[in-house]
């Protein structure tokens, strides 16, 4: 075998080798693409399941602030009336205050004409 020969056996086994090494990267590079793919569905389910949870929780939080919303209008609503309810007796008791004025200056008199 002359030194051609050689060196043409030589690359035929390195074209082989290369071939050889191709086609394992081709699998290597199918199977690390099908495990991406899995770890993105499973990824994008975990997101979706996330994104419904967030869903829920804000439907939820919106009921509480709707509901504390309610409780300070009614509370804003008692408020103004309690208020209201405290002048009024506040009248009154100015009230009652002048007519057991004015009565004791009519007891006054009245003793006084004894």
């Amino acid at each position: 075998m002359n030194n051609e020969e050689k060196i043409y056996s030589l690359l035929e086994k390195l074209y082989l080798e290369l071939q050889t090494t191709k086609t394992e990267l081709k699998d290597e590079i199918r199977g690390v693409r099908t495990e991406l793919k899995d770890e993105i569905q499973e990824n994008r389910k975990s997101i979706n399941k996330n994104t419904e949870s967030i869903g829920k929780l804000e439907y939820k939080v919106d009921k509480v602030n709707d509901k504390l919303d309610n409780i300070e209008a009614n509370n804003a609503d008692r408020h103004l009336e309690i208020s209201k309810e405290i002048e009024e007796m506040k009248d009154n008791f100015n009230n009652v205050e002048q007519i057991t004025a004015k009565n004791w200056q009519d007891i006054a008199r009245l003793k006084s004409i004894r």
